[in-house]
């Protein structure tokens, strides 16, 4: 193959930033991904990880028995190292730890650079609990395309 390295370098590049176009043509596609915070999280831990270039939408928390810590218990969702960035302190505590809720949420509608590492936390403080939980834990996102 012969010809000018600078007329095929401008054509990779060209090539390049078409794929780039094509790709950001694309619709986003919506995903969910679920799991389950225990009692016994008590320091942040990684539930699943929302690929870069995803936006969050929607945080949800599902609870079938609530704890029956002495005074407060708290679930707490966070990305990578900033373990309330998402929710912080939603209440798990007798009722509160029942049913279906949307917790106050944070830094949802941000497109992210990097991968996100969610992790969650159960916090109580009072006398220990010996019920409750494990409370699901879903969050709605998109990812892909614009």
């Amino acid at each position: 193959m012969s010809g000018d390295p600078r007329l095929l370098l401008a054509d990779q590049v060209s090539l390049l930033q078409a794929l780039r176009d094509w790709q950001a043509s694309l619709p986003r596609i919506c995903r969910v991904v679920s799991t389950q915070v225990t009692r016994a999280m008590t320091t942040p831990t990684v539930l699943f990880t929302i690929p870069a270039g995803s936006e969050g939408h929607l945080v949800i928390v599902h609870g079938e028995v609530g704890s029956d810590a002495g005074l407060t218990a708290a679930l707490d969702l966070g990305r990578n190292a900033n373990p309330t960035m998402l929710v912080s302190g939603h209440s798990v505590l007798g009722a509160a730890g029942v049913g279906q809720h949307l917790p106050v949420a944070r830094k949802l509608g941000v497109v992210s650079a990097a991968d996100i590492a969610v992790t969650g936390r159960y916090a109580e403080t009072g006398n220990p609990s010996t019920v409750g939980g494990p409370w699901t834990v879903t969050i709605l996102y998109s990812a892909g395309g614009n």
